[in-house]
């Protein structure tokens, strides 16, 4: 998905600044990984100025300019100078290597490709300092049954995602969410994405996006984090630490790169 223009503001104002029940899980990691960090699909700074302001040493990277063009002056306005690439994750290739990279949210379900979500998980780890560790986050696929619940009893296909008040001008940015497709097979759902800016009664700007999300299961996951040269891949729920279990939305993969003074590759 094109994460520019309205939809880069308004994830902005939707939760731009709000540090989210991940981020003091990202954090303790980062804590105590130590070293450098790379925030894959960092968008506007969310978590990588706060954790900026906290002290670490973390980078981020994003296909949307607009994104990093907003996280970039936020950091202005803070007093920070954020190191920030615009680079499709499946792309990945930094003059740097880091002790971790976290992708938050379920971002690297966005690349819907699998031989491209298999590449992004090789670059991942060619990205990685010996001893590294990638935190991957992933939306429970169970997400992908509830897409069809009521929606077909709906009066119209679309329906309201959120609303937000835009303060430079008290614009209402309204966002439409309507389900084009669903491959069970293999595994994407196509979305569509509505934004309206209305001023009073009267619209005055509007942009369609098309969204693809791909899923994955527990082993398959694991095997794919394997083939990518990761070991010692475990599994926590939630951001509270927890083994995961049915009854957590996030699954996060937490797997480490081997230390090539232990075990060369």
């Amino acid at each position: 998905m094109d994460w520019n223009g309205l939809a880069a503001e308004f994830s902005d104002l939707m939760g731009g600044d709000e540090p989210g029940s991940d981020y003091p899980y990202y954090r303790r990691l980062l804590q105590e990984n130590g070293g450098s960090a790379l925030d894959v699909g960092c968008g506007t700074g969310r978590l990588l100025l706060r954790y900026l302001r906290d002290g670490l040493d973390v980078e981020g990277v994003d296909t949307a300019a607009d994104s990093l063009a907003i996280c970039r002056r936020k950091g202005e306005q803070q007093g920070l100078a954020p190191v920030l690439y615009h680079q499709a994750m499946q792309c990945l290739d930094l003059p740097r290597r880091y002790r971790t990279l976290f992708i938050p949210c379920g971002s690297f379900q966005l690349v819907s490709d699998h031989a491209e979500a298999q590449e992004a998980l090789r670059r991942f780890h060619r990205h990685l300092e010996p001893g590294g560790m990638l935190v991957l986050s992933l939306i429970e696929p169970s997400w992908e049954d509830m897409t069809d619940a009521g929606l077909s009893r709906r009066p119209s296909p679309w329906w309201t995602l959120g609303e937000v008040v835009r303060p430079s001008d008290e614009a209402r940015l309204v966002i439409y969410w309507m389900k084009e497709s669903l491959d069970r097979v293999e595994q994407v759902l196509v979305n569509q994405r509505r934004y309206e800016v209305w001023r009073e009664d009267r619209l005055v700007r509007e942009e369609h996006r098309t969204m693809n999300l791909r899923w994955y299961y527990k082993h398959e996951m694991l095997l794919m984090m394997e083939k990518s040269g990761f070991y010692d891949v475990r599994i926590e729920g939630d951001y509270g630490g927890e083994e995961v279990s049915a009854e957590h939305g996030m699954w996060i993969f937490l797997g480490k790169k081997r230390n090539l003074s232990v075990h060369p590759e």
